[in-house]
């Protein structure tokens, strides 16, 4: 159910950016960017009395289902959508780039040495 200080909110903001997209995604919130018109139609259909005032959101199908049953498809960054169905945080998602993180990391410092810089041995005691 949408709360409606919370509703009165995000409807007054039809475009959710940067950090607020990121921040929800860490608490687990699914925030997404809507036309104005979708975001008008929701709105109208959800202070209907003529139906429950309730949003499903599918992220497995990326479709949002309308109180009167009506569904719309959404775009969302597949980054974020992978790490709120699977349940990580962005420390888990980074972990999961890390063969093509080092990767890239020995390809830079092949491509371009003196970006890396070799410190010298200390000497031994």
């Amino acid at each position: 159910m949408v709360h409606s200080a919370l509703w009165d909110r995000l409807r007054d903001r039809a475009e959710l950016r940067g950090d607020l997209l990121r921040e929800c995604v860490q608490d687990g919130l699914v925030a997404l960017e809507l036309p104005e018109t979708q975001v008008n139609d929701l709105a109208g259909e959800l202070e209907s009395e003529d139906c429950a005032p309730q949003v499903a959101v599918d992220l497995e199908t990326k479709t949002i289902a309308y109180p009167t049953g009506r569904r719309i498809v959404f775009e969302m960054d597949e980054v974020r959508r992978t790490a709120l169905l699977e349940g990580l945080d962005e420390l888990q998602t980074i972990l999961r780039e890390e063969a093509s993180i080092a990767a890239f990391q020995s390809r830079a410092r092949s491509e371009r040495p003196w970006q890396y810089p070799t410190v010298p041995a200390g000497p031994e005691r």
